[in-house]
Formats: structure tokens, C-alpha cells, sequence
């Protein structure tokens, strides 16, 4: 944030007193209130269910297309986090208490997230036995320590570890809980006021959240490949550099909620023109 200052020089007197000559000049000082996006090129990936079962759609339509090693130098894949996720071979699933200590791990080392199962406006779990593996909000804020960006000019830096996209595909997932715990600025509903041009202005780096507001239904066995093609669209159009809310949209015409209850209830909090470069 930066911050006009106003200087006005005094005139002393023989006796004493000062007045105000009338002429001033201006400064301006800058005010750190979030460090810079650190791993804008790292993804963390991770899924969870009741059981072994989505595996091969998350392999398929998520991590073959985040992590492609075919793409050109100058739309390079990201690196994916944690270890589990190798292109073509495995994903990262969350389902034990070891898990969700590994992914918190890897957030430290990333600045991007996609998470796919059980949620909640207060936790996010692989099992519906949340004793298993499970990551409420103070976890992830002992890990990034964000706390918000205030409008204020003299505050310590309150996010220190930002990141730029966030989409938590579960139940009940939009909410400024998460939203803050990943450095993302929260709103009610999406703005398409909120662009990527307005935060370049007032020296921020673009950003979005993407969440569910209301109960959503998800693909059993036999209706992964139905889902999976609407994952694979939403990240092949990220991968080539569309708009976020485009690519969201492009998810939704492939599936709706005729198909997936509520699965149209999702919103995006940040820049809805956010793109991967």
C-alpha cells in the first residue's frame, strides 16, 4: 500500500515561535502488508473419499494435464506436489492422519491447490470417519500463517504466504474460512468487478478462490468418466490460458446440476479473469 505524506517546514523566529510558511512538499512511503506469491509455478493436488475409487479420474483429467512434460517452454507444466502426484502413474490421495500431515507439508512449498471430496465450511476430509485424515483451517494457518489484507496503512504484513489459485471442489467449500487461510480476498458472491487489472493497480498480484456454496453431489464408480471429462475440460482450457470463470463455466455446461445436484452453485472470490500465465 502506499501512503501520501504531506511535509510542511516551520519557520522559527527570533523569539521563539514557529509558524508555517506555507509552502509544502510531498513524499510517499510504501507499506508491506503480504509478501509476494512465492510458488506460483507449484501445484498441490490431493483428493479424498470413503473409498479407493477415484484414482484413475483424478490421474486421468487432473494430474496428466497439470503435470504434462510435453508442453512447449513458454507454457511450461506445473510442478505437483505432494510426491504421490507423478504424471501418468499415481495421485495423492488424503485419507490418513500421516496424508494430511504430508500434504500441509507440501503447501509450504506451493502456491496453487485443487482439492476433490468431503468438505465443509471447517474441514476438508478423505474419509466420512473425519478421525482419519482431516485439515481444518488453524492447520493450514499454522502452515501459511495469512491472516487478511488490511486497508489500513500501518499494519504488519498480514499474509505471508499468498496464494494465487485455490479451487476446493467438496460440499459447502465457499466460505471466507478458506478463502483467508489461503491469502485470498473473500466475497459473497462472484465479481466481476474484481479483475486481474484491478489488482495490478494497486501493486497486488492476481489471485482467485473458487468454492461450492451448498451440498453438491459427486460422481459414484460409474459416473467418474462423466466427471472426469468435465474436469478435463476445466483444466485443459486453465493450460491453455483461458479465463478462470470461462473455465469454470466450460466445467458446468459438460455437467449440471440435472446431473450433479447443486453442482452450479459454485462462485469465485478474487479475480474471476484470473489465467494460468
Amino acid at each position: 500500500m502506499e501512503a501520501n505524506i504531506f511535509v510542511y517546514p516551520l519557520e522559527v523566529a527570533p523569539d521563539g515561535t514557529t509558524n508555517f510558511t506555507g509552502t509544502y512538499y510531498t513524499d510517499s512511503k510504501w507499506f508491506l502488508k503480504e509478501n509476494p506469491i512465492p510458488y506460483p509455478k507449484n501445484f498441490s493436488i490431493a483428493w479424498g473419499w470413503n473409498v479407493n475409487n477415484k484414482n484413475g479420474m483424478i490421474l486421468t483429467n487432473v494430474v496428466n494435464i497439470l503435470g504434462d512434460p510435453t508442453l512447449p517452454d513458454d507454457n511450461p507444466e506445473y510442478k505437483l506436489l505432494p510426491a504421490g502426484n507423478r504424471v501418468y502413474t499415481s495421485t495423492f490421495r488424503l485419507d490418513t492422519k500421516s496424508d494430511a500431515k504430508t500434504l500441509l507439508n507440501s503447501f509450504k512449498e506451493s502456491s496453487n491447490f485443487f482439492w476433490f471430496g468431503h468438505c465443509s465450511r471447517h474441514i476438508f476430509y478423505g474419509s466420512s470417519s473425519k478421525s482419519k485424515g482431516a485439515i481444518e483451517p488453524f492447520d493450514i494457518r499454522n502452515v501459511l500463517e495469512n491472516s487478511g489484507y488490511s486497508l489500513k496503512e500501518k499494519t504488519k504484513v498480514l499474509n505471508k504466504h499468498p496464494y494465487r489459485l485455490v479451487i476446493m471442489n467438496g460440499c459447502n467449500s465457499y466460505s471466507a474460512t478458506w478463502s483467508k487461510e489461503f491469502g485470498i480476498d473473500f466475497s459473497g458472491n462472484t465479481s466481476f468487478q474484481t479483475t486481474v487489472s484491478r489488482y495490478n493497480s494497486i501493486y497486488r498480484e492476481p489471485r482467485a478462490f473458487v468454492g461450492w456454496k451448498n451440498d453438491i453431489e459427486v460422481p459414484n464408480y460409474f459416473g467418474n468418466q462423466n466427471y472426469g471429462i468435465a474436469l478435463n475440460i476445466l483444466w485443459t482450457r486453465w493450460m491453455n490460458g483461458d479465463r478462470l470463470a470461462q473455465c469454470m463455466l466450460d466445467f458446468l455446461s459438460y455437467i449440471n446440476d440435472s446431473n450433479y445436484e447443486e453442482i452450479s452453485s459454485f462462485e469465485i472470490s478474487g479475480c474471476f479473469d484470473l489465467t494460468k500465465q
